[in-house]
C-alpha cells in the first residue's frame, strides 16, 4: 500500500469557511486549491500539527525541501496569509507530519 499526496480544494464563498487536515506522506508534495470568488478575500492559516518542520510554497509551485522560493514552518506554528482570487499552496516534509489549512472570508466578523 502506497500512500499518495493529497490533491484538494477549499472553496470560500461570503458566508462560508474551509479547511482540509492531513497528513504528508513523506516524499509527494500535497496541493490544495484554495478558490475564492472575485472581489472577496478570504484569511487562510497553515497550521503545522506535528513535531517537525513543514516546507510549503504559495506560487502553485511544487514545494521542495532546500530549494529556492520555498518557506519553513516550524513544528507547532501556523502562518496566516490572504488570499485574493486563487492560490495553489504546496506542503511537503521529509516524513509524515501533519498539518491543517483553514479559509475563511477576512471580513468575517
Amino acid at each position: 500500500w502506497v500512500m499518495a499526496a493529497n490533491v484538494e480544494t477549499i472553496t470560500v464563498t461570503a458566508a462560508g469557511r474551509g479547511s482540509v487536515h492531513n497528513t504528508l506522506d513523506g516524499t509527494n508534495a500535497d496541493a490544495i486549491t484554495i478558490a475564492v470568488a472575485t472581489g472577496q478575500q478570504v484569511l487562510a492559516t497553515l497550521i503545522n500539527r506535528s513535531a517537525g518542520d513543514i516546507t510549503f510554497r504559495l506560487d502553485g509551485t511544487t514545494a521542495v525541501a532546500g530549494a529556492d522560493g520555498t518557506y519553513i514552518l516550524p513544528a507547532g506554528k501556523d502562518y496566516p496569509f490572504i488570499v485574493r482570487g486563487t492560490t495553489v499552496v504546496s506542503i511537503i516534509a521529509g516524513s509524515a507530519l501533519a498539518y491543517s489549512l483553514q479559509a475563511a472570508p477576512a471580513t468575517d466578523g
